[in-house]
């Protein structure tokens, strides 16, 4: 079983679509301003812990992995969890004429 946590439905070139499930995996993350670049501010942005966010509701809590269920996260949270060997993320992306992510060709695992 294939759960979405994105909020956009993963598209996969040749097979299925899958549906966003209504929670999302979010990386909670601090900006800071440390200088400017040219007149252009210079920031240092610092990734917390995963969460997950139902509606406008943030959650917090990541849902615990289960046999046989994989779920689709961004890469930034997969990244952000490197423990999660039940975390995808969409690879070899398809795109349209206009640059556009129309989809992708599989789903991977982060090398760890």
């Amino acid at each position: 079983m294939i759960v979405n946590l994105t909020p956009h439905s993963i598209s996969i070139v040749g097979g299925p679509e899958i549906p966003p499930s209504g929670k999302i995996v979010r990386v909670g993350s601090t900006i800071q301003r440390i200088g400017e670049v040219e007149g252009i501010p210079l920031t240092c942005t610092t990734y917390g812990k995963p969460g997950v966010e139902i509606g406008n509701r943030w959650d917090g809590e990541l849902p615990e992995p289960q046999p046989g269920v994989w779920y689709v996260v961004s890469a930034l949270a997969a990244q952000a969890c490197p423990d999660r060997k039940d975390f995808l993320i969409p690879n070899e992306t398809v795109r349209n004429e206009k640059g556009q992510i129309i989809g992708c060709k599989s789903l991977a695992v982060l090398a760890r």
